[in-house]
């Protein structure tokens, strides 16, 4: 049996919004393993600020910054 993969996942990276956590859902890094494979990735500005991530090295992993979610 062969699959074809022409669809791809939308995957939302969301922003920690509780007190004092400073973690995030993914790393730069990390999502460059979705986008690699045609996913695509969206976060919120600054999702990852708190853990010295950059809206930069998000998009250079090319993840989509959106306003909010």
């Amino acid at each position: 049996m062969v699959f074809e993969h022409n669809t791809s996942m939308i995957t939302g990276i969301p922003q920690e919004i509780k007190v004092h956590e400073y973690r995030c859902a993914s790393y730069p890094r990390r999502t460059t393993l979705l986008t690699n494979f045609r996913h695509q990735a969206l976060t919120q500005s600054n999702t990852g600020s708190a853990a010295g991530f950059s809206d930069q090295d998000y998009q250079a992993s090319s993840v989509k910054i959106v306003p909010s979610a």
